[in-house]
C-alpha cells in the first residue's frame, strides 16, 4: 500500500503474455454501490448468459464489469 505502480506483479513472462492486463485493486466499505446495484440488475435478467455491465461516466471512456472468478476462468489453460 502507498507504494506507486500496479498492485499485482506478473513476473513471469509468458504468464504476462497471455494475461496482458495492469491491474489495481480497490477495496471500500461502500461507494461501489451503484455498481453493484447495476451487476444484480444485469444477473437477474432472463437468461444464462454471463452478466456483463457496461459503465460509462461523462469524458470518460466506457468500463465492462464482470464478475472477477468469470473473468479469470476465462484466461486459464
Amino acid at each position: 500500500m502507498g507504494q506507486g505502480g500496479v498492485d499485482v506483479i506478473i513476473r513471469d513472462p509468458a504468464l504476462s503474455t497471455r494475461f496482458p492486463y495492469k491491474i489495481e485493486c480497490k477495496s471500500q466499505k461502500s461507494g461501489f454501490s451503484a455498481i453493484y446495484k447495476a451487476y444484480e440488475q444485469c444477473e437477474n435478467h432472463e437468461g444464462l448468459e454471463e452478466p456483463l455491465v457496461i459503465l460509462k461516466q461523462d469524458r470518460c471512456k466506457p468500463l465492462a464489469v464482470v464478475d472477477a472468478e468469470y473473468f479469470l476462468n476465462m484466461h486459464r489453460t
